[in-house]
């Protein structure tokens, strides 16, 4: 038994996701493994023949990548990240660092994100619990982050 690997890396953009799959598509790929959410969601619109396994993906359920935790459905299955899980040791360490003083976390972070939100809501439950201040700032240009 012979197997192949081929792998596809770039920025992220749609047209790129879309173009990456496809290309892997066309040299007959049996198996799609993908990271992130974009690139996860990008092999799901083009490749619903191939089984696809994603890593690190934020929400998968939220974002309508899978149909539940249980159950994926489909031709999909994979591994979601723990960030949002995490807002709250996160916020815990923002505290830590700051002086006695502190009240307010101050969370940045990209909007363009599929599970963006969810984070953020994440973050602000997390800071309301201590009880501190959640100031958001949300950039829809990641290089600017």
């Amino acid at each position: 038994m012979n197997t192949s690997c081929s792998i596809s890396y770039g920025p992220g953009s749609q047209p790129e996701i879309a173009g990456a799959v496809a290309e892997l598509l066309e040299r007959g790929a049996k198996l799609l493994v993908t990271c992130g959410t974009s690139n996860s969601l990008g092999a799901q619109r083009q490749a619903s023949r191939v089984p696809i396994l994603f890593i690190s993906v934020g929400n998968p359920v939220g974002i309508g990548l899978v149909e539940s935790s249980l159950r994926s459905g489909g031709n999909i299955t994979g591994f979601s990240d723990l960030l949002a899980e995490l807002s709250g040791k996160y916020v815990e360490l923002a505290r830590d660092l700051g002086t006695s003083r502190t009240t307010t976390i101050d969370y940045l972070w990209h909007t363009g994100w599929q599970d963006g939100q969810h984070r953020l809501y994440a973050t602000e439950r997390a800071a309301t619990s201590l009880p501190h201040e959640a100031s958001t700032a949300g950039d829809k240009r990641p290089r600017r982050l």
